[in-house]
């Protein structure tokens, strides 16, 4: 008999004997008293099978003890919380690092376009992406992303703007259609639709089709006044409270008592008469016209549950946040403490608890006087019977314990301590430059998850802006973000080129085949990237 089966057989797992044809489950259930015969068959192998892994009730290990039994997960929902998230992000200088790093890192080397078009067409589109900050908005999309969750960026179409909600078709866009990016956050109350991208060769298929915005319309100014109608209401008489706006011959309810009139941003003028505030319109947005961001991603359900937008990046690390925090406040707190002198009096006691209030002024008047009488040249002046210690503070271990929570807080915000904390490398020969390899390969990771669909959605709008239409060879390549030094860099094509010239002085290839080989070793580094090979054959001729 095979080890896997004598386990099942011995542990009366769910396996089925085969030679009697009865399970384990039915085998316990024959011998389970009456009383407790009315246990579901589901549950009992329930029961069974929730005492896996190790245990020991002598020594209270595994499941027997209680100290480590007790422990679980709840839900902390901290991403619907927007206000908490934002006072987070606006007061904690860990919290805005975590947020701002990476979108920052993800968007600071950008990319370069591989066409074959010419480089002043290339550099066409790049002054079209500087004039409306392009790379700017797309970076604060990510950072409210990961801060609230989602968030949204919204193409912006000269003449398309009475058709948001009808799907974006490239045909009809005319050269200088393209007017930026209008960036749009979770917390602004974007809804989306309850219906779903059905074609399967959509890129957002599965996500809603439809968004739902408000949007500033217009600026109503006019004059505000209290309507003076009075209504009867259970046989009494009652003045309106409704206020209104009256711009012209025409006059508009802002507020009737209650939020579902009132608009938003109400202001006053000096004379309190004065209406001045936005109207915002709600706008139903197609999903082609958006570039979708979220943060950080969910179960499928999970995700149906946050409304289809994923988690904010502080929730999962707010736990770590709140212990660096506190044991950051201790330790300072403990600073105040860190000697205290204590001073020792006969009759204390007495005097404060059964004396008079004369007597107990007199001794709070007393150490006042002895603590004012105290100089920096070591004089004290006290009675004789009194005593006077000093107790000292020691901090030894502290530091230990602050670096263990900043290894933590740098673990769950997956960025090294030297580059979220700013302090340089720690250990004997320790450059660091390890662990920012492995931060900058998932930061690649993340311009390829994120930034790539934006930018392949993108950037073909703005290519048909510029040019009127959009090369079908057109490639987005992301730039190196680990930069290398000069001198490194000039070893490193030096290396890479050596082999190269050595084939062709030995024959082996040809010139063409040397420059087009150097042309695609030095494409990551930007060297021989202007050698024109047409060059040579005019050269020979």
């Amino acid at each position: 008999m095979s080890r896997k089966k004598r386990r099942y057989r011995n542990q009366g797992g769910k396996k089925r004997n085969t030679a009697s044809g009865v399970s384990s489950a039915e085998a316990v259930s024959e011998k389970t008293p009456a009383s407790e015969s009315s246990i579901p068959q589901s549950n009992l192998l329930a029961l069974l099978s929730a005492f896996d892994g190790y245990s020991n009730a002598a020594a209270f290990l595994g499941e027997d003890s209680p100290l480590l039994s007790s422990g679980t997960f709840r839900r902390s929902g901290l991403t619907r919380e927007t206000e908490l998230l934002t006072t987070a992000y606006r007061e904690n200088w860990i919290a805005k690092r975590i947020i701002d790093m990476p979108c920052e890192d993800m968007t600071r080397a950008w990319y370069k376009l591989s066409t074959s078009l010419p480089e002043r067409e290339v550099h066409t589109l790049k002054r079209l992406e500087a004039k409306h900050s392009v790379k700017q908005e797309i970076a604060n999309a990510i950072r409210w992303a990961r801060l609230y969750g989602g968030s949204l960026a919204l193409m912006v179409i000269r003449g398309e703007e009475d058709r948001l909600d009808l799907p974006l078709d490239p045909d009809v866009l005319l050269p200088g259609c393209f007017q930026g990016l209008l960036v749009l956050d979770r917390a602004q109350g974007i809804e989306p639709s309850q219906e779903l991208v059905a074609d399967l060769d959509d890129p957002d298929f599965g996500l809603p089709r439809y968004y739902t915005v408000e949007l500033e319309w217009r600026v109503e100014s006019g004059e505000l006044f209290q309507s003076e109608e009075w209504r009867v209401k259970s046989g009494e008489f009652f003045q309106s409270e409704e206020w209104r706006v009256k711009s012209g011959d025409n006059d508009r309810l802002v507020w009737n008592g209650t939020s579902s009139s009132k608009v938003r941003s109400l202001r006053y003028g000096q004379d309190s008469t004065s209406y001045h505030a936005p109207v915002y319109q709600s706008v139903k947005i197609h999903h082609s016209r958006v570039l979708r961001f979220v943060g950080r991603e969910l179960p499928y359900m999970e995700m149906v549950a946050e409304n289809y937008w994923g988690a904010s990046e502080l929730e999962h690390i707010w736990d770590e946040l709140q212990k660096r925090n506190a044991t950051s406040a201790n330790i300072a707190q403990l600073v105040f403490q860190a000697n205290i002198t204590t001073l020792k009096m006969g009759h204390l006691g007495q005097h404060l608890a059964m004396g008079t209030e004369k007597q107990r002024q007199e001794a709070l008047q007393a150490m006042e006087t002895e603590n004012r009488l105290r100089t920096s040249f070591g004089l004290q002046i006290m009675n004789k019977d009194d005593s006077l210690e000093n107790h000292s503070y020691s901090f030894g271990g502290l530091s230990e314990i602050y670096e263990a929570f900043m290894m933590d807080m740098a673990g769950a915000a997956e960025i090294p301590a030297t580059k979220l904390f700013g302090r340089s490398p720690q250990g004997m020969n320790s450059t660091g430059e390890a662990d920012l390899r492995n931060y900058y390969d998932m930061i690649a990771q993340m311009q390829e998850r994120y930034l790539r669909p934006a930018l392949e959605k993108l950037v073909p709008v703005m290519a048909i802006s510029c040019w009127g239409y959009a090369p079908e060879d057109m490639e987005i390549i992301f730039e190196p973000i680990m930069t290398s030094s000069p001198a490194e860099k000039a070893e490193l094509v030096q290396k890479l080129t050596s082999d190269v010239i050595e084939a062709f002085k030995c024959g082996l290839i040809t010139r063409e085949e040397a420059v087009a080989e150097l042309q695609a070793r030095g494409e990551g580094l930007g060297v021989y990237n202007k050698i024109r090979v047409e060059r040579f054959f005019q050269s020979e001729e």
